[in-house]
This record gives structure tokens, C-alpha cells and sequence, in this order.
């Protein structure tokens, strides 16, 4: 390995080791993200890509939040580079604390240098609409892979969160409601989400006989994703991605009609715009809430 990639990885070590608050599986996705970013940078036309923080500048970060592409060519996605913004302004600005440089703690803290442009909001695909196409998935895979995609479209876990999951961590009853705790979500947030009878179901015949500490699913971030990924293909269902299970339980609970604030509080987004993002304008949503006012008004 050269000294140059070598010098960067242990950069995002440290940073992760001493600067990020967040699980195990969360971790590995940070180093995964920010072990990039050379890569990215060379791909740019960067001759010499930035190997350590004090290397960082303004026209760096401009480019990866504009032009940025991905590994295997090709325009990264809005929300993609968002996401690898927010990682990399945390990277600088740990190391701007700790070693007291007011370059990188300026570069950190402007805003507008930061501030990607607006999104477009994240929506389910078309084949992620309806909750038999997450039943087909279901019949599509073997039992460890059920569990992620329940986990996903039935409780709204991310990836991360999915594969930290300890069998202590499941509430499952079969006369009450039941429940998975997130004991470290994104940002340190701990929190619980609902397991519906469909969920409850694969996440007893998968833990029979798993001790307490057990990860209900021992994979790889890259595994989990290749495995969804293969049997939303074998279910006729295009290409589907582990956060696109996320977006369909938000779906699928507001249409449910669960109020808004629960659905956010059940995913962990801080910002309620964040999760009607991840549905944007749902006609079955507008219409029922429009018959919930009439029949209220009628009432009245």
C-alpha cells in the first residue's frame, strides 16, 4: 500500500475511533465512506489528493460536492454526495479541535461552502409500493436475507442498523404488540420501532436457539446489499437497495395513517422534513386524509 493511502486510512481510523459516537456497523460504513475519498479526488484530475486533513481545500471540497463521481464512473447522486459532505465536514472539524487549527475549524464551520444544493426527494421505487412486493421478496430469498428485509421495510431500520441488531434487542410477543430497540442509531439516538405480525414472524424462526449478544445478522454491509439485491431481481422487482426497504415502511405507514411525528420518531429523523422526503406527494395518502376531514366535518 502506498504511503499515500496508507497515511489517509489512518487518518479515518482515528477519526472514527475517537470521533465518531455511533455502533459497530455504523462505524465500518464511516470508514468505508471516507476511504473513498482520495479515489474520488484522483478521479476529479487531483494529481496529489489530499492524504491527511491539514491537506484539505476549499476547491477540494467544491469539487467532490459538485462534480463528484462514483468508483465505477458516472454522476454520484445528490443525496449521495450530501451524506458524504456531512462525513467528511466531521472529519475536518474533529481534527481541527484536536490540533487546534483554526484553518480546518474555519473550513469546518462556513456553512456555505457545505451547503449542498436542494434535493430531490427520496421515494420508494415503483415496485416498492404495495407491501405484497416486499411478500414477493420475502419468497424470493433464503431466511437470513428475510431478516434483513424485514427488518428494513417492516421496521424501517437502516442498513447499519440492521446488522447490529442483538437478539436481546427484539421485544416479540405473539398476543401483544412487538418491538426492536435501536440502541444506537444514526448520531447515538436510541429509539424503537414497531415489528408488525409479518416481521415478528421470520425474527422467531431466524433467532431459535441464538444466545442473547447474537447479531441477528452477522453480515457485511456488502453482503446484506448483494443479497437484497438478488432477490428483488429474483422477484421481478428490478434492483432494489437496502435504504429503498427503509422508504417503503415510511410509506406504508403513512398511508396506514399513522401520524407523522410517530413515523419520525419510529425512524429517527430529527427533522420532519426528512422523512416526507422519503414519500413526497402519495395520492392514496391525500385521498384518505381528505375522506378522514370529510367524514370529521360530517361528524361535526
Amino acid at each position: 500500500m502506498p504511503d499515500s493511502a496508507r497515511g489517509w486510512k489512518e487518518t479515518v481510523e482515528t477519526w472514527v475511533r475517537e470521533g465518531v459516537y455511533a455502533c459497530e456497523a455504523s462505524k465500518e460504513e464511516y470508514r468505508r465512506w471516507m476511504g473513498r475519498i482520495p479515489s474520488y479526488l484522483g478521479a476529479l484530475g487531483f494529481e496529489h489528493p489530499p492524504t491527511t486533513p491539514r491537506d484539505f481545500r476549499r476547491e477540494h471540497i467544491d469539487a467532490l460536492k459538485y462534480r463528484a463521481v462514483g468508483l465505477r464512473g458516472g454522476q454520484l447522486a445528490p443525496k449521495t454526495r450530501e451524506v458524504l459532505m456531512s462525513k467528511l465536514r466531521d472529519l475536518l472539524g474533529f481534527y481541527g479541535r484536536a490540533h487546534h487549527s483554526a484553518v480546518l475549524l474555519e473550513l469546518a464551520s462556513d456553512v456555505r461552502l457545505w451547503r449542498c444544493r436542494s434535493v430531490e426527494p427520496i421515494r420508494p421505487t415503483r415496485g416498492l409500493r404495495e407491501p405484497a412486493d416486499i411478500d414477493r421478496m420475502l419468497g424470493s430469498c433464503d431466511l437470513e436475507t428475510q431478516v434483513a428485509v424485514s427488518l428494513g421495510a417492516w421496521s424501517g431500520l437502516r442498513s447499519a442498523e440492521i446488522r447490529a441488531v442483538e437478539v436481546r434487542d427484539l421485544e416479540l410477543s405473539l398476543t401483544d404488540r412487538s418491538w426492536v430497540v435501536v440502541r444506537s442509531g444514526k448520531g447515538g439516538k436510541p429509539r424503537r420501532a414497531p415489528v408488525p405480525p409479518a416481521g415478528r414472524n421470520v425474527l422467531l424462526r431466524a433467532t431459535t436457539g441464538m444466545g442473547p449478544a447474537a447479531r441477528v445478522y452477522p453480515r457485511t454491509y456488502d453482503v446484506l446489499r448483494s443479497r437484497i439485491m438478488d432477490s428483488s431481481r429474483r422477484a421481478g422487482l428490478g434492483c432494489v437497495r437496502p435504504h429503498q426497504l427503509r422508504a417503503s415502511f415510511i410509506l406504508f405507514a403513512l398511508r396506514a395513517g399513522v401520524p407523522e411525528a410517530v413515523v419520525q420518531s419510529w425512524v429517527g429523523h430529527r427533522n420532519p422534513a426528512t422523512t416526507r422526503g422519503y414519500v413526497g406527494r402519495d395520492p392514496l395518502i391525500e385521498d384518505r386524509a381528505a375522506l378522514a376531514l370529510g367524514a370529521y366535518l360530517a361528524g361535526a
